[in-house]
Parts: structure tokens; sequence; C-alpha cells
């Protein structure tokens, strides 16, 4: 129920807080979007931990690969300027954005828990690589890439989604090192 109660507020604020939350480059991608993908893992946990089943568990996510190829795609296109101008000026851009992301965090949860170690590793160093990526051409763009946002905020966000990227990988590689045993093997899929 908490869980629930979570997902439901996290909604509520991303779509309540759209104008303060699209309003800056920063907010937009580094708060809006994972605030999205956040409410749809808690939405899976409390559907699951209430049904007992994973709402998202089918037959066709074997071993998490297609489930986490949709949301490598899912976080990848909310990544592209032109999407994010797409969300900021269109409402039912926006409306998708919304759903897509949810959707990609309910799932995240049941396809990284499926996963294998080796797919696991695949999809963190995607991602890392493309948010590095995105975040150097934000920064060395001679030109504005969104029309929504200023160049100095695209500048400050490809700096923000570069140190995101080295923290996270970073802390995971703390993690896969240093975690107790059993935590471990629990990541690692064993």
């Amino acid at each position: 129920m908490v869980l629930a109660v979570l997902a439901v507020t996290a909604a509520a604020v991303a779509i309540i807080a759209r104008g303060p939350l699209e309003q800056t480059m920063q907010r937009h991608m580094l708060v809006q979007l994972p605030m999205l993908f956040g409410t749809g893992i808690l939405l899976e946990h409390a559907i699951a931990r209430r049904s007992g089943v994973p709402a998202t568990r089918r037959g066709w996510n074997v071993q998490g690969v297609a489930g986490l190829l949709f949301v490598s795609g899912v976080l990848a296109t909310w990544m592209v300027p032109r999407a994010l101008d797409a969300a900021v000026e269109h409402l039912v851009i926006d409306a998708l954005k919304l759903l897509s992301l949810v959707a990609a965090g309910m799932i995240a949860v049941h396809s990284w828990r499926v996963a294998s170690a080796i797919v696991r590793t695949f999809v963190l160093g995607n991602m890392a690589w493309m948010t590095a990526t995105i975040g150097m051409l934000l920064l060395d763009a001679p030109e504005r890439l969104c029309t929504s946002y200023g160049a100095s905020d695209q500048q400050e966000t490809g700096i923000a989604m570069i140190a995101l990227t080295i923290v996270g990988v970073v802390g995971a590689a703390v993690y896969a090192f240093w975690a107790p045993p059993a935590i471990a093997q629990t990541a690692r899929g064993e």
C-alpha cells in the first residue's frame, strides 16, 4: 500500500509540477524523467506485492532481454533533444512521455530480476555510454540543440549528465566489488 501511495504521489507531482519541472533542461532530464521512471518501479513493486505476481511477467521477456531493450529504447528516446522539445510544446507528447517512462520503470523491475549478469552488464554499460555521449553532445554543441532551452542551460545539463555517468559507473563498480557476498551473488544472478 505504501509503495502504491508513493507511486501515485510521484506521478501526481510530475503532472502537477510539469511547468516548473520542464522550465529548465536539468530539471526536465535529471529530475522529471527519473521521477517518472521511478514511479513505474514503485508501481510494479506495489502490484507484485499485492497480487504476488509481477504485472509485467510475460513469456516474451526471456532473461529480461526484450524488456531491457524496451527500457533502453524509451530512455534513449527521451534523451534526444527534439523529443524534449516536443514534450514541452505538445501536451499529447508529454503524456506519451509520462506513460512510456512509467511503463519502462514497471518493465525494468521484472526484466532486471531475470536478466543474467552478462545482460545486466551490457545494459548498464550501454546506458552509461549513452548518457555520457548525450552529455558531451550537449556540452560541446556549437548551437542550441533544444529550442525550448538556452545554450547555457544545455551546457549545464551536459556537465550534469557526464557527472551522473561517472558517479553511476563508480557506484556500480563499488557495489560489484565490495557488496556483501549474498547481495553480490543476487546482483550477479547466481
